[in-house]
């Protein structure tokens, strides 16, 4: 009840419902409570997916022309404003996370 009162503010009628639905997404035990490891779970399941948003959202700062790489063109034009590095540099940043040795961040 306590966490229904708490929440109402948040969610507003559908409060019931929204507990509901997390509750059934984290008791993985289906006892119809969450315990410490339960809970634990499920931080670190959403802690992963934030993180994965961040990378996404980095890759895209990145890639300008949204065709799904980064080339150094597209590192020089976020990273190099006011900078005067050779062209080589942005290579060689893209060459240090280019797994598959393409030329481009993928």
């Amino acid at each position: 009840d306590e966490i229904i009162v708490g929440y109402s503010d948040i969610f507003g009628e559908d409060v019931e419902d929204e507990l509901d639905s997390i509750l059934q997404n984290v008791d993985t035990n289906l006892d119809g409570k969450i315990s410490y490891s339960e809970f634990i779970l499920a931080t670190q399941e959403k802690r992963k997916f934030l993180y994965a948003n961040k990378v996404e959202e980095a890759f895209n700062l990145f890639d300008k022309d949204k065709n799904g790489t980064i080339t150094p063109e597209e590192v020089k034009a976020v990273l190099g404003a006011g900078q005067e590095f050779d062209d080589e540099v942005w290579q060689e940043i893209v060459n240090e996370v280019d797994q598959n040795k393409d030329g481009v961040i993928s």
